[in-house]
């Protein structure tokens, strides 16, 4: 549902329209949207008959030669479709990407990528590569995207403005909300601290350490957070 131009982009790269990029880099925070319009273009690229390589930045590190290897059939077989999800988590390598793998690919390949930052400013620069990326920043949905989100996950029309003020647009907080059930038929509807907790751990990711944590916790039941309360807490 929703994130039309992002499909109708990926489409045209599927159906091999001449002006299509050969690269689509999708970016924006996490909880977006960004892995369901990557299912998205390995869904399509299957019921065309493309050989789908689905690659995980969560499982990489910053050495080359293991995306390499995950990623070699799209350098074999003609119209593959490379998919890296998750890129944030090995950026070091955009730029090995760019110039040493991306140019080996097999004839008529395309890819898509998806990461929370977006790509740097090489892409645009190289007169190559500007012709052949499109970067589509993928947008919080607006109030009536949110609604109609809602309205197909069955909440009651009733809920879904408290529902909208709490998620911001995102699909991941919508989605996680709508999964929760108020505690009586007609009472008004507020986030369960399961929810929270799991939005946290999605948005978020890992923390650096453990003072980051504590800080996130004062963030998220503090109504007004400033540099005097955190400095009290941490002591």
């Amino acid at each position: 549902m929703g994130r039309e131009p992002e499909r109708a982009v990926l489409d045209r790269m599927l159906s091999g329209a001449a002006d299509a990029p050969l690269v689509a880099y999708m970016y924006g925070p996490g909880g977006i949207g960004k892995s369901s319009l990557v299912r998205y273009a390995a869904q399509q690229a299957e019921l065309t008959g493309r050989r789908v390589v689905h690659v995980d930045g969560r499982f990489l590190d910053a050495d080359p030669r293991r995306l390499e290897e995950l990623a070699a059939p799209a350098c074999a077989e003609p119209g593959a479709v490379l998919l890296i999800d998750t890129l944030e988590q090995c950026q070091p390598l955009e730029a090995w990407l760019r110039e040493n793998f991306l140019p080996r690919l097999a004839d008529r390949a395309i890819v898509v990528v998806a990461s929370r930052v977006a790509p740097d400013a090489e892409w645009s620069l190289d007169a190559g590569w500007a012709q052949l990326l499109t970067a589509l920043a993928v947008r919080p949905f607006n109030a009536a995207q949110s609604r109609a989100l809602l309205a197909a996950r069955g909440v009651p029309a009733e809920q879904r403005g408290a529902f909208v003020a709490f998620a911001g647009g995102s699909p991941l907080a919508l989605s996680l909300a709508a999964s929760v059930s108020p505690a009586e038929p007609g009472a008004p509807w507020k986030p369960a601290g399961d929810v929270l907790t799991t939005l946290v751990e999605r948005l978020v990711g890992d923390l650096p350490s453990a003072v980051h944590r504590r800080a996130l916790e004062v963030v998220a039941q503090a109504y007004v957070t400033r540099e005097p309360l955190l400095r009290a807490v941490h002591g």
